[in-house]
């Protein structure tokens, strides 16, 4: 029988979280430990860990023999693991990767049931009227009649969002709290704005903060819908480095999907690992294309599928383009769908064209006027490409406005995490000026 590898996680007790790792294995010459071939025997091959319902074989990969392999898995938090094995036939070999939630430390908190779940709810409720919060989670929605906080006037929109109180909904308010804290928070946190095929759809933000303080606002894709039409969830976690002092207000915040599909080729997008992001869309598992093609059912899980296509070196054929296209077209509230198109004709197009006047007009205005990106790999395209536009016209002031805005953002932007989670305080510190910087 030939030797097996079987890959696990140490699951987060409390929220664990699957994720699509991508394994490539090399079979090794016995006597020097080198490679026996640069071809390798497993090529980029996606496994499926810390899921209780895959089935045992998407987690396992069967080797042509026994003998020695080096083994190097990437996870999508950009880190890797390698390991040199020498197994025998028929040897089932636990390979186990004790990175909880793949790159997050896990935090001290106790499973949740819906029973506490609802508890907290309430409690939280409660406590919004009353005494001092060292943590508060709320959700504020913008109102499809006023500004969507263009990225050239966040530093008054994040004013609007941290000061108005009547339209934000407090999801948790908690105190005498550690170092750290999590909890899950439904796909559709209220119905009547979590259509996004509605076209006064309303866009929702997490603003985060501590004692009142230090705020981080995350774009929320509220109305999120798996391919299956059922709702998937979040979790989000919150650390900070003290309790007592300035740094106990000042939270690092992390949104994070709980879908192994997305969530996967998210994280190895917002490292612009695209022969992982290929090779995880490319796997049986993966619904991130026919999000993109069937954008009824999800814009923002179509926005990955979108930046995929954007970044690819290969040439999008007539359909392809098309679905960048109406994906722009159809949710003039997203920002992502504008800066996949804009990438992806400026790259594929010379100046003077009509594609590359579409997608100067894509970055420069249209992206830029939706607002912060809800995916951060969103962001750090459109800051490259408004560079890239900033060189060919260097006597353009609207494009030059417009670099300066995505600079000041991303700047503010905790650029490891998958959702454009941006610190306030950091952005405020900024010289003011177009976009925040002089």
């Amino acid at each position: 029988m030939n030797p097996v590898i079987a890959f696990e996680s140490v699951a987060d007790a409390a929220y664990p979280i699957a994720r699509e790792l991508v394994c490539t294995i090399w079979q090794l010459d016995g006597a020097s430990e080198r490679s026996e071939s640069e071809v390798p025997v497993v090529d980029r091959q996606p496994v499926l860990v810390g899921s209780a319902l895959a089935s045992p074989g998407d987690a396992e990969i069967a080797l042509p023999a026994s003998g020695n392999y080096l083994v190097d898995v990437v996870l999508p938090n950009g880190r890797r693991s390698r390991r040199t094995l020498s197994l025998a036939d028929g040897e089932r070999y636990r390979y186990v990767l004790r990175e909880s939630r793949y790159g997050q430390a896990s935090p001290s908190v106790a499973p949740t049931t819906l029973l506490t779940r609802t508890k907290r709810v309430v409690a939280s409720a409660f406590r919004a009227f009353s005494g001092h919060a060292e943590l508060e989670v709320s959700l504020v929605t913008t109102d499809a009649s006023r500004e969507h906080g263009g990225l050239g006037s966040l530093r008054t929109f994040f004013e609007v969002l941290e000061g108005d109180s009547d339209r934000a909904r407090v999801i948790e308010r908690e105190s005498s709290l550690g170092l750290s804290y999590a909890f899950e928070l439904d796909a559709a946190i209220n119905p009547d704005d979590a259509d996004p095929h509605n076209p006064l759809y309303r866009r929702s933000w997490l603003v985060v903060s501590g004692s009142g303080r230090d705020a981080t606002v995350v774009p929320f894709p509220n109305g999120w819908r798996s391919a299956a039409g059922s709702q998937s969830c979040f979790l989000v976690t919150a650390r900070r480095k003290a309790t007592t002092g300035d740094e106990s207000t000042k939270w690092s915040v992390s949104l994070q999907l709980r879908d192994a599909s997305h969530g996967s080729l998210l994280g190895y997008l917002t490292r612009r690992d695209i022969q992982a992001s290929n090779a995880v869309s490319g796997s049986s598992r993966s619904q991130a294309m026919s999000a993109l093609y069937d954008k009824q059912v999800n814009p923002f899980a179509a926005s990955a599928g979108a930046y995929l296509l954007a970044m690819s070196e290969e040439d999008l054929d007539h359909e392809q383009k098309g679905w960048l296209e109406n994906l722009t077209q159809r949710f003039p509230w997203l920002p992502d769908g504008a800066i996949a198109q804009g990438y992806q004709l400026m790259r594929q197009s010379e100046k003077g064209t009509e594609k590359f006047d579409l997608a100067r007009e894509l970055l420069v205005r249209t992206s830029v006027e939706r607002g912060l990106p809800f995916f951060s790999v969103g962001l750090s395209l459109l800051t490259e490409g408004l560079n890239f536009l900033a060189l060919v016209y260097r006597d353009d002031p609207t494009i030059q406005q417009s670099l300066a805005s995505a600079i000041a953002a991303q700047t503010a932007c905790a650029r490891d995490e998958v959702f454009s989670t941006l610190q306030t305080s950091r952005f405020k510190r900024l010289p003011e000026g177009p976009g925040g910087l002089t």
